[in-house]
């Protein structure tokens, strides 16, 4: 068994360096590309190709968890978790026009105090900031500013509550970019899905890695036994 590795809105995969040094399965990571706007349709067919015949569990982070939940389909995905994710926009009021001005939020690199509150906490490490300052300085502002729209626009509650792929939802407990009752609504169409909180912000697979890690290892031995 294997995991595939679906990063956040930056698509790097580079955030993901803490969590597989937790981890003792072996795990491929899925990049987006940082030069071209590539949407969700685009990125699932991506994804979707680097799947193999071995029995994967995808782990969809924030951005990607609707990916993971559209991967859930294929025979190949013997189960998926969400960390930090959704099945639906974040934002129930105001898309509109936060739509409007996405272009302009990602112009001027995010400052570093912005970044804690939003994703890291306030007590991350500085290695982490700086890092998350590098892998955004890699991607041009229309990039993120079209994957923004792409999740005020998803929706695959539809897929999710179909789905019959063991899931496993990883919810941080400080976070301040993902509201709570999202979470909630994973659960609801998901009655049969194990949900765990951690005491993190946004950041969760960075800010808990080894205990993120624990979780997803204990999810793939329950599921082998299964099979």
């Amino acid at each position: 068994m294997r995991l595939l590795l679906l990063p956040g809105m930056d698509g790097t995969g580079d955030l993901f360096r803490p969590l597989i040094e937790a981890l003792s399965l072996p795990a491929r990571v899925v990049s987006y590309p940082t030069d071209e706007l590539a949407g969700y349709a685009e990125l699932l067919e991506l994804a979707r190709s680097q799947l193999t015949d071995e029995p994967t569990i995808v782990v969809g982070e924030s951005f990607s968890g609707p990916l993971a939940v559209r991967l859930g389909d294929d025979p190949r995905v013997v189960g998926v978790v969400l960390a930090a994710s959704f099945a639906s926009s974040p934002l129930r009021y105001g898309s509109r026009a936060l739509g409007s001005v996405a272009p302009l939020l990602f112009r001027a690199s995010p400052p570093r105090f912005l970044l804690r509150a939003l994703l890291a906490g306030f007590n991350a490490p500085g290695t982490l900031i700086d890092a998350l300052k590098a892998t955004l300085r890699r991607l041009p502002s229309n990039v993120l500013a079209a994957r923004l729209l792409d999740v005020l626009a998803v929706d695959v509650r539809q897929e999710l509550r179909a789905s019959r792929t063991p899931l496993l939802v990883l919810v941080p407990t400080r976070d301040r970019l993902v509201h709570k009752g999202l979470s909630r609504e994973l659960a609801a169409l998901r009655p049969d899905a194990r949900v765990l909180n951690f005491q993190a912000p946004h950041l969760l697979l960075q800010r808990a890695p080894a205990e993120a890690a624990a979780a997803i290892e204990e999810f793939a031995r329950e599921l082998s036994l299964k099979t």
